[in-house]
């Protein structure tokens, strides 16, 4: 698998300087977080292989090599590498959780929008609505159905539990097949996000909020893949 347009993705996949994240990723995950240091293997290199070996590998490729960087927020904490990053663990979370074609495909566009409204870097709980907005923009083939199911996946991200079913109700509405394959992709998305944590700081995870039950054996790869 090649990826022409992202260095750190052509790094992942071509499990170049891996050895190097990983020492790195044993330092810090025996530090803060021995328990997961002792239970999850899964490194880098097995999350890459798992994609790169699935039925959707050509999908994860035509996706990744079609973001729109000019959409980017630009930034390192918040811009393109973070969301690649977000959506190698999407696509992993993808796969284990067998997602359908179509909800993987829209799994992957939510990792890759999901912080394009950002205004600033705080925590700026607003920006996922704002991207939610942008979204017919970003990925105007989509159908209605899809737009609304991808809206809500985004607006809810930053948003806390208590506005999730007020937020669904908005994008949706009486779409009820909806709710269920939004729910889904919106654990994924919170997940991925908040792997991508160690770009902030060594122990920022905060693992007891895992949503997903595959999530936990994504710790290790995702350390190791912010330091390639």
């Amino acid at each position: 698998m090649v990826f022409t347009q992202s260095q750190m993705l052509n790094l992942l996949f071509s499990c170049r300087n891996l050895r190097r994240s990983e020492e790195i990723a044993d330092m810090i995950l025996l530090r803060y977080y021995p328990q997961e240091a002792a239970a999850c293997r899964l490194h880098a290199r097995d999350m890459a292989e798992t994609i790169r070996s699935s039925a959707r590998a050509e999908d994860f490729l035509n996706s990744l090599n079609g973001l729109k960087t000019e959409l980017m927020y630009q930034s390192f904490v918040h811009g393109q590498t973070h969301a690649e990053r977000v959506a190698v663990y999407s696509a992993w979370l993808g796969l284990e959780m067998q997602l359908s074609r179509q909800e993987f495909l829209l799994c992957l566009e939510a990792a890759k929008y999901h912080d394009i409204g950002r205004e600033n870097e705080s925590e700026d709980r607003e920006h996922g609505p704002r991207s939610a907005g942008m979204i017919g923009s970003a990925c105007p083939e989509l159908s209605e159905e899809e737009r609304r199911l991808l809206q809500a996946v985004i607006a809810v991200h930053s948003l806390p539990d208590r506005e999730r079913q007020q937020t669904f109700d908005c994008c949706l509405g009486a779409r009820q097949s909806l709710y269920a394959p939004a729910g889904r992709l919106a654990d994924i998305l919170k997940d991925a996000d908040a792997l991508d944590r160690f770009r902030l700081n060594n122990n920022s995870l905060a693992t007891a909020f895992l949503r997903c039950p595959p999530s936990r054996r994504l710790i290790r790869a995702a350390c190791e893949t912010v330091n390639l």
